[in-house]
Protein backbone atom coordinates (compact mmCIF):
# COMPACT_ATOMS: atom_id res chain seq x y z
CA UNK A 1 0.00 0.00 0.00
CA UNK A 2 3.13 2.30 1.01
CA UNK A 3 4.43 2.11 -2.81
CA UNK A 4 0.82 2.08 -4.34
CA UNK A 5 0.08 5.83 -2.94
CA UNK A 6 3.32 7.29 -4.64
CA UNK A 7 2.22 5.52 -7.59
CA UNK A 8 -0.90 6.40 -8.07
CA UNK A 9 -0.14 10.05 -7.31
CA UNK A 10 2.76 10.16 -9.59
CA UNK A 11 0.55 8.50 -12.57
CA UNK A 12 -2.73 10.83 -11.86
CA UNK A 13 0.26 14.11 -11.61
CA UNK A 14 1.49 13.32 -15.25
CA UNK A 15 -2.14 12.94 -16.54
CA UNK A 16 -2.57 16.40 -15.36
CA UNK A 17 0.59 17.56 -16.35
CA UNK A 18 -0.35 16.12 -19.93
CA UNK A 19 -3.50 17.82 -20.19
CA UNK A 20 -2.37 21.05 -18.86
CA UNK A 21 0.24 21.03 -21.83
CA UNK A 22 -2.46 19.75 -24.12
CA UNK A 23 -4.40 22.71 -23.93
CA UNK A 24 -1.89 25.59 -23.80
CA UNK A 25 -0.76 26.71 -27.43
CA UNK A 26 2.77 27.52 -26.57
CA UNK A 27 3.72 23.81 -25.80
CA UNK A 28 3.09 22.21 -29.46
CA UNK A 29 4.42 22.80 -33.33
CA UNK A 30 2.12 25.49 -34.76
CA UNK A 31 2.05 26.74 -38.82
CA UNK A 32 0.71 30.30 -39.55
CA UNK A 33 -0.74 32.28 -42.27
CA UNK A 34 -1.75 35.19 -43.27
CA UNK A 35 -1.85 38.77 -45.27
CA UNK A 36 -0.16 41.64 -44.15
CA UNK A 37 -0.71 45.78 -43.83
CA UNK A 38 3.05 47.78 -43.91
CA UNK A 39 3.39 51.20 -43.36
CA UNK A 40 6.52 51.82 -44.24
CA UNK A 41 8.79 54.88 -42.17
CA UNK A 42 10.68 58.07 -43.78
CA UNK A 43 11.36 56.22 -46.96
CA UNK A 44 9.76 56.66 -50.94
CA UNK A 45 7.21 54.30 -50.02
CA UNK A 46 3.83 55.15 -49.14
CA UNK A 47 1.92 51.61 -47.87
CA UNK A 48 2.81 47.73 -48.52
CA UNK A 49 0.93 44.69 -48.91
CA UNK A 50 2.26 40.99 -48.81
CA UNK A 51 1.42 37.96 -47.21
CA UNK A 52 4.01 35.41 -44.91
CA UNK A 53 4.01 31.66 -43.23
CA UNK A 54 5.37 31.34 -39.74
CA UNK A 55 6.60 27.79 -38.43
CA UNK A 56 6.99 27.30 -34.41
CA UNK A 57 8.98 24.40 -33.03
CA UNK A 58 8.88 24.34 -29.25
CA UNK A 59 12.38 24.57 -26.69
CA UNK A 60 10.67 25.00 -23.76
CA UNK A 61 7.02 26.17 -22.25
CA UNK A 62 7.76 29.52 -23.15
CA UNK A 63 10.32 29.73 -25.96
CA UNK A 64 9.50 28.27 -29.36
CA UNK A 65 11.99 28.43 -32.14
CA UNK A 66 10.38 30.33 -35.36
CA UNK A 67 11.17 30.55 -39.29
CA UNK A 68 9.40 32.85 -41.31
CA UNK A 69 8.81 33.78 -45.04
CA UNK A 70 6.82 36.05 -46.72
CA UNK A 71 6.05 37.91 -49.84
CA UNK A 72 6.04 41.99 -49.79
CA UNK A 73 4.73 44.73 -52.49
CA UNK A 74 5.44 48.09 -51.11
CA UNK A 75 4.26 51.07 -53.59
CA UNK A 76 6.27 53.85 -54.38
CA UNK A 77 4.61 57.48 -53.32
CA UNK A 78 3.56 59.66 -56.30
CA UNK A 79 6.42 62.51 -55.76
CA UNK A 80 8.93 59.54 -56.49
CA UNK A 81 7.04 57.38 -59.41
CA UNK A 82 5.40 60.67 -61.03
CA UNK A 83 5.06 58.68 -64.43
CA UNK A 84 4.02 55.28 -63.24
CA UNK A 85 7.34 53.48 -64.61
CA UNK A 86 8.66 52.26 -60.96
CA UNK A 87 5.98 49.86 -60.45
CA UNK A 88 6.29 48.82 -56.74
CA UNK A 89 9.01 47.54 -55.08
CA UNK A 90 8.91 43.78 -54.02
CA UNK A 91 10.92 41.69 -51.20
CA UNK A 92 11.33 37.79 -49.87
CA UNK A 93 11.83 38.22 -46.51
CA UNK A 94 13.25 35.27 -45.17
CA UNK A 95 13.76 35.10 -40.92
CA UNK A 96 14.57 32.73 -38.30
CA UNK A 97 14.66 33.62 -34.83
CA UNK A 98 12.28 33.17 -31.36
CA UNK A 99 9.59 33.63 -30.04
CA UNK A 100 8.61 34.32 -26.56
CA UNK A 101 5.55 33.68 -24.64
CA UNK A 102 4.62 36.24 -22.18
CA UNK A 103 1.64 34.56 -21.52
CA UNK A 104 -0.46 31.52 -23.13
CA UNK A 105 -1.72 34.08 -25.59
CA UNK A 106 0.40 37.09 -25.31
CA UNK A 107 3.79 36.58 -27.41
CA UNK A 108 7.17 38.96 -28.32
CA UNK A 109 9.23 37.71 -31.59
CA UNK A 110 12.64 38.12 -32.28
CA UNK A 111 14.12 37.56 -35.81
CA UNK A 112 16.75 38.29 -38.22
CA UNK A 113 17.43 36.75 -42.01
CA UNK A 114 17.57 38.44 -45.38
CA UNK A 115 15.37 40.29 -47.27
CA UNK A 116 15.72 39.77 -50.99
CA UNK A 117 14.50 41.83 -53.54
CA UNK A 118 13.17 40.79 -56.84
CA UNK A 119 12.65 43.31 -59.40
CA UNK A 120 15.09 45.61 -60.65
CA UNK A 121 18.39 45.73 -58.95
CA UNK A 122 18.00 42.11 -56.82
CA UNK A 123 19.32 43.49 -53.69
CA UNK A 124 20.08 41.20 -50.61
CA UNK A 125 19.53 43.60 -47.14
CA UNK A 126 20.05 42.07 -43.60
CA UNK A 127 16.45 41.63 -42.03
CA UNK A 128 15.60 42.33 -38.46
CA UNK A 129 12.36 41.98 -36.69
CA UNK A 130 10.88 42.31 -33.68
CA UNK A 131 6.86 41.95 -32.69
CA UNK A 132 4.32 41.69 -30.15
CA UNK A 133 1.28 39.83 -31.02
CA UNK A 134 -1.74 38.40 -29.56
CA UNK A 135 -3.50 34.51 -30.15
CA UNK A 136 -6.73 34.71 -30.25
CA UNK A 137 -8.03 30.98 -29.13
CA UNK A 138 -10.99 29.57 -31.85
CA UNK A 139 -11.39 25.70 -31.70
CA UNK A 140 -9.00 23.28 -30.48
CA UNK A 141 -5.52 23.91 -31.19
CA UNK A 142 -6.43 26.78 -33.76
CA UNK A 143 -6.28 30.54 -33.51
CA UNK A 144 -5.65 33.83 -34.56
CA UNK A 145 -2.75 35.50 -34.49
CA UNK A 146 -2.64 39.17 -34.46
CA UNK A 147 0.68 41.20 -34.61
CA UNK A 148 2.17 44.61 -34.79
CA UNK A 149 5.89 44.24 -35.57
CA UNK A 150 8.61 46.07 -36.59
CA UNK A 151 10.65 45.48 -39.39
CA UNK A 152 14.47 47.03 -40.82
CA UNK A 153 15.88 45.97 -43.79
CA UNK A 154 19.49 47.29 -43.42
CA UNK A 155 21.22 48.15 -46.89
CA UNK A 156 17.93 48.99 -48.46
CA UNK A 157 17.27 51.70 -45.38
CA UNK A 158 13.46 50.47 -45.51
CA UNK A 159 12.15 50.50 -42.09
CA UNK A 160 8.29 50.14 -41.43
CA UNK A 161 5.67 48.44 -39.14
CA UNK A 162 3.56 45.93 -39.93
CA UNK A 163 0.02 44.70 -39.05
CA UNK A 164 0.24 40.46 -39.51
CA UNK A 165 -2.97 38.55 -38.79
CA UNK A 166 -2.50 35.13 -39.60
CA UNK A 167 -4.49 31.94 -38.84
CA UNK A 168 -2.51 29.61 -36.11
CA UNK A 169 -3.02 26.22 -36.61
CA UNK A 170 -1.16 23.76 -34.05
CA UNK A 171 -0.36 19.95 -33.51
Amino acid sequence: MKKLLPLLFIIVSLNAFAQRHAEDPYTSKALSFGPELLVPGKTDFKYGFGASAQVEYPFTDLVSFIGSAGYSRLYYKAAQNPDGLLGAYTVVPVKAGAKFFLDPDLHCDVEAGAAIGTNYDKKKSLAVAFSVGYVVPLTGNRGLDVSIRFDDWGKTRLRSVGLRVAYRIGW
